[in-house]
């Protein structure tokens, strides 16, 4: 029985975990059968979406939705992975938890699936966003400071901006041991990326048991009711509105969603995003930080809405989209 292999792809709201895991599928797993195990926090998946898996026969995406792996659906990451790893058969699972994921806590469930399967978590690593580092020391600084300590590697999102190289320089002497990378993504590959990972300090996890081995490739959804995170967090309370719907959008109707996620009307918003339908093409949305971004994307089936934040205001939200709360 083969050995699979574990990556955690990490970091806070909007930090850009699926873009990395897009171009180390692309640059670092060439040849490599790979899961892609994606936790929502809200009902509905967005990031499975945007994950590209064309021409890439040997890439399998699967969804854990409504709550968090590393508390309340713990034991739900345990079951995913097992089922993974009999219906697929991969060589790697790349895991990329919601962005309010404690990741000291996410290793105990992978060690009770390594019981049955050989697992062993490979590399652990976080991405931090240029753009919205000083706001989140502010905001989520004790938070911040665990999810880069837990990780092999540090890779800066957004470094093109001119504050890399100083934030880059506070990260290498505030954690003297840990790998930086700041510089753009665009000069660095991934293949090199994984490279500067340190190891992960838990190797060797138990293995044993047996599974099926089938080769194929195709989504599950893994649906939960709400929940709230069951244990504490260092990161700022939240809550959160998801929705799905088949409504028609206009595209100025969209970009106006900006002056709600900046104002107060629906609640203090952390992160939106989510691909609507448009009269002639779809569209994908995304705002973080305070910064939004709006572009086409193709949208097959229901549009997808979510907005995460502080005292999110679920009426106001299902009013302007028009679609219940999930």
């Amino acid at each position: 029985m083969k050995k699979v292999s574990i990556d955690i792809i990490a970091g806070f709201l909007g930090a850009g975990k699926t873009t990395l895991i897009n171009k180390l599928l692309d640059e670092a797993y060439i040849g490599e059968k790979v899961a892609v195990l994606e936790n929502e926090f809200g009902a509905v998946s967005i990031d499975g979406d945007f994950i590209d898996t064309a021409g890439k026969s040997g890439v399998q995406v699967t969804e854990i939705t409504n709550g968090c792996i590393c508390c309340t659906l713990r034991s739900s990451l345990t079951a995913g992975l097992l089922e993974i790893c009999r219906d697929f058969a991969p060589d790697r699972i790349i895991i990329e938890p919601t962005g309010l994921a404690d990741l000291e806590d996410i290793a105990a469930p992978i060690e009770d699936a390594a019981k049955t399967y050989p697992l062993f978590i490979d590399h652990v690593i976080t991405v931090v966003s240029t753009a919205h580092y000083e706001a989140l020391k502010s905001t989520i600084g004790p938070f911040l400071t665990k999810q880069i300590a837990s990780a092999g590697l540090v890779i800066l999102s957004r470094a093109e901006d001119a504050a890399a190289a100083a934030i880059g320089e506070e990260l290498r002497k505030n954690f003297p041991t840990l790998p930086v990378i700041d510089e753009a993504w665009s000069g660095i590959s991934g293949l090199t990326i994984l490279e500067l990972v340190k190891p992960y300090c838990s190797h060797g996890l138990e293995q044993h048991g047996d599974a099926d081995d089938h080769d194929h490739a195709h989504t599950h959804n893994h649906e939960h009711g709400h929940c709230q995170h069951g244990h504490d967090h260092t990161a700022p309370s939240y809550s959160y509105y998801c929705a799905k719907t088949h409504r028609i959008f206009e595209e100025a109707e969209i970009a106006s969603f900006a002056n709600f996620f900046r104002g107060e009307k629906g609640g203090e918003v952390y992160r939106a995003k989510g691909i609507l339908k448009g009269a002639a093409n779809g569209f994908r949305f995304d705002f973080v930080g305070g910064s939004f971004s709006l572009q086409p994307f193709e949208v097959n089936g229901e549009g997808k809405f979510t907005v995460i934040g502080k005292n999110i205001d679920s009426s106001f939200w299902e009013k302007t989209i028009g679609a219940k709360a999930l």
